[in-house]
């Protein structure tokens, strides 16, 4: 059975806005895919497949000279202590950016009939809108207001119920497979983001986290949660586009549903699809 879970004006703060150590921007596209998963573990069911309105987004910290500081919550440089001994480098400036987030969600979930019942009935009574706001965390930040949140068969029904401002977030790998050979990915990327004339400038693209690939075996390790299988990875980069919803007269016929693939064995990527 299938359903559609829309919550409406999610607004988190301390979001992680560094999704990669040299990438700062919006929450990463695997927070978001993440966060579907997150909800479908706590009522036992499915949920692959999440659509992304933007609303908006600011940085915290402080403005130092007229330039944005980012906050640095765990002290200062690391300094020599008594004698040689450095302080502890896990005390020391790290390198991160946070930020106040409000994002609009659709989740495509599938489950049998008595899990999904379970899930009408919560966010009927409150029970799921309060599990959000006391347990939940949508990029490392702590969810402080959701407008509303509604279960829906029918997914025109549920794109209906999101606000009419906004912009829904796209996948743009099309600009990235017909690249030249002669050029790589993240050089494809750079010259969409930043050309070389105003003219060819496209001020609503950005990149993001869309992945990630294995670089070991997945195996047993001491201290992983629920003793589940655990690899180390590396971050995917990819291109997205925010598209207002002025510019979209039918959401069906755009790719906005995003859910993870695995297009080599080693690596999975968020992707956005036509529904």
């Amino acid at each position: 059975m299938k359903t559609y879970l829309a919550i409406k004006r999610l607004r988190a703060s301390h979001v992680n806005a560094m999704t990669t150590f040299n990438v700062v921007g919006n929450p990463a596209i695997t927070a978001h895919v993440g966060f579907a998963g997150a909800i479908a573990h706590r009522f036992n069911l499915q949920g692959s497949k999440v659509a992304i309105l933007h609303h908006g987004q600011d940085y915290e910290g402080e403005y130092v000279y007229g330039k944005l500081s980012p906050n640095r919550l765990r002290g200062g440089p690391v300094q020599t202590g008594i004698g040689n001994e450095p302080k502890k480098m896990e005390l020391s400036d790290q390198p991160f950016a946070l930020s106040t987030y409000e994002v609009s969600l659709v989740f495509e979930i599938e489950g049998d009939f008595d899990d999904i019942q379970r899930l009408n009935t919560a966010s009927n009574d409150g029970q799921l809108l309060s599990w959000l706001k006391s347990s939940a965390r949508f990029a490392g930040g702590v969810i402080v207001n959701i407008a509303s949140t509604s279960l829906f068969e029918d997914v025109d029904d549920a794109l209906s119920f999101m606000p009419k401002n906004g912009h829904w977030v796209i996948d743009r790998k099309d600009l990235i497979e017909n690249r030249e050979e002669t050029k790589d990915v993240l050089q494809a990327s750079i010259e969409y983001l930043y050309p070389e004339t105003e003219s060819e400038v496209k001020p609503w693209m950005a990149m993001s986290q869309v992945g990630f690939v294995r670089l070991t075996p997945l195996e047993s390790r001491g201290g992983v949660r629920q003793d589940l299988p655990h690899a180390y990875v590396e971050p995917l980069l990819g291109l997205i586009e925010y598209r207002s919803t002025r510019q979209i007269e039918s959401l069906l016929d755009e790719p906005i549903f995003w859910s993870y693939q695995q297009p080599t064995d080693d690596s999975y990527v968020a992707q956005s699809n036509l529904f």
